[in-house]
């Protein structure tokens, strides 16, 4: 049909592309029975960390062959702490939170385990090795079997079947040339496999463990890493280990970032160090056996972006059947994704009676059963910026300050919404980086756009306080973005810089609820007090 006259179409204005950024994750270096080392691998669920990392499995046999291998649990200390710290953040996180754990397993360097291998020859010489990409003896329990030619793909490939039984892991790949061996080096979570210098493909070979003869077998990790094992290096070529692997991808956004049962004071700088470069908040848990003078003493001078918490919490042992003190670190970080998700922002703070911490028996307690803490105790440690975490009706948290030397950040909540909008801002910005500063101003009114709407939805949850700003800035205005030729001169814009002012008021929280109760003469309440 004919449309005579004008017509108008209606459209929606707004951001470009906002950004996601997770502000919920648990950042965790741990000592475990496997795993890869210096590879990060992110965890969505406490089953996923078991079938990277191994839990508490302890390897007490490796069979000869392919028979069963005896299997018991680890008791060494770093590892029980980090596997309990993982599970406690899951079970706090619970179900529909956002975040989750990105988990580097650390190693010593010092004499370390090295990685179980075994040669698969062709019909000749020419040995096709395949190596545990875990270094220790677990590797060895890797079972490997050749079929040549393959039965998928038949003359030209071989096919290797590869199978970690206790996680229940079996991989197959199809193999014709160095091309495809290197892709399933890289996809595998088992082994890399290595061809020849003349490609030959290993001929048929019945299952077999790495280490096997002729192969070598891998050497047990002592679970000694040191502090400067968790905190980790970077290599010239880009490899890192530690605490290092969370530096090489700002992509993974703001969170929590922790060493579980590590409390030595060389880990702890480490940790503040990395959390104020790379937006993230460290938490510090006081070791066992403290009392309210020592825990002032043990946390010290620490300042910085991290919060302390005290004392230890009361785990069952799934080893023995009886309990154990765990670092509170874990279960904080959960408790702080799960309130995420209740509140739909980073602005609550993990603490508060109605908020229970979960998976926890109890709190560390005094030798005659009370807690180590009073209400007196609670306040006192308060201005020493130690949060208690309580056990007199269930287990919570009853604290919220952070280790900041700036006042305008000594509540976790505001430390950590300011975090996540520097993480998201440095996306929005590197969404548009290269593109031309044009003098009609849509770059500059593409940030203004996307950081105000960015900026309005923290404000509709409640993670700014104020009201939402007009043309002008005003002293109840939640937020402000400045972008146009006032902060951005001609200098700047010579040099292809654009400037981007962003104000913001974050909400804080009730750390103190005061009462007036006026007792009155009957009829005296006609007037306020």
């Amino acid at each position: 049909m004919a449309v005579i006259g004008s017509t108008v179409t209606t459209q929606s204005v707004g951001p470009s592309q906002i950004p996601v950024v997770g502000y919920s994750s648990g950042f965790f270096v741990v000592q475990a029975p496997r795993g890869e080392i210096g590879v990060v691998k992110r965890c969505s669920s406490f089953a996923q960390f078991l079938r990277y990392f191994g839990g508490l499995d302890r390897l007490v046999t490796l069979a000869a062959g392919v028979a069963a291998d005896t299997w018991s649990y680890e008791t060494s200390a770093d590892v029980v702490q980090g596997y309990y710290g993982i599970k406690a953040f899951f079970e706090n996180k619970g179900t529909g939170s956002p975040g989750i754990a990105y988990v580097v397993r650390a190693t010593q360097t010092s004499s370390p385990p090295t990685a179980a291998t075994k040669n698969f020859p062709d019909a000749g010489v020419n040995n096709t090795v395949i190596t545990s990409k875990w270094l220790g003896t677990h590797g060895g329990t890797t079972l490997v079997t050749v079929t040549n030619p393959s039965p998928v793909k038949g003359s030209g490939f071989a096919q290797i079947r590869v199978e970690f039984a206790r996680a229940a892991i079996v991989e197959y790949w199809e193999i014709a040339n160095a091309a495809d061996a290197a892709d399933a080096s890289r996809r595998s979570e088992l082994v890399t496999i290595t061809l020849p210098a003349g490609l030959q493909l290993p001929i048929t070979a019945a299952q077999s463990k790495l280490g096997n003869s002729p192969g070598t077998a891998g050497t047990a990790d002592a679970y000694a890493a040191t502090a400067a094992n968790y905190i980790g290096t970077t290599a010239s070529s880009g490899a890192r280990t530690g605490l290092k692997c969370f530096e090489a991808d700002n992509t993974l956004g703001s969170g929590l970032v922790a060493f579980p049962g590590k409390y030595d004071s060389t880990s702890r700088t480490a940790l503040l160090t990395h959390a104020a470069t790379y937006r993230r908040v460290a938490v510090l848990g006081g070791p066992s056996a403290l009392d309210q003078s020592t825990v002032v003493t043990d946390k010290g001078s620490s300042a910085g972006d991290a919060v302390y918490y005290w004392p230890q919490m009361l785990q069952s042992d799934e080893n023995t059947g009886g309990t154990l003190l765990v670092d509170p670190a874990g279960y904080m970080m959960g408790l702080q994704a799960r309130m995420d998700r209740d509140y739909a922002g980073p602005h609550k703070s993990p603490a508060g009676v109605t908020h229970p911490i979960y998976g926890a028996i109890d709190v560390e307690r005094q030798s005659n059963g009370s807690e180590k803490v009073d209400e007196d105790a609670v306040n006192s440690l308060a201005d020493s910026f130690i949060n208690c975490i309580r056990g007199n009706k269930g287990v919570y948290a009853y604290g919220l300050r952070t280790l900041s030397a700036d006042n305008r950040y000594r509540q976790i909540n505001v430390m950590r919404t300011v975090k996540m909008i520097q993480a998201t801002l440095l996306e929005i910005g590197n969404a548009v980086a290269m593109e031309p500063i044009d003098s009609r101003g849509r770059l500059f009114s593409r940030l203004k756009s996307d950081c105000s709407v960015f900026l309005q939805g923290l404000l509709s949850v409640g993670a700014l306080y104020g009201t939402e700003p007009g043309k002008d800035l005003k002293p109840t205005d939640a937020y402000f973005v400045f972008c146009d030729d006032g902060n951005n001169t001609v200098n700047t814009l010579s040099q292809g810089q654009v400037v981007v002012d962003v104000v913001i008021k974050p909400t804080t929280n009730a750390e103190q609820i005061r009462f007036n109760l006026f007792v009155a003469a009957p009829g005296a309440l006609a007037t306020r007090p």
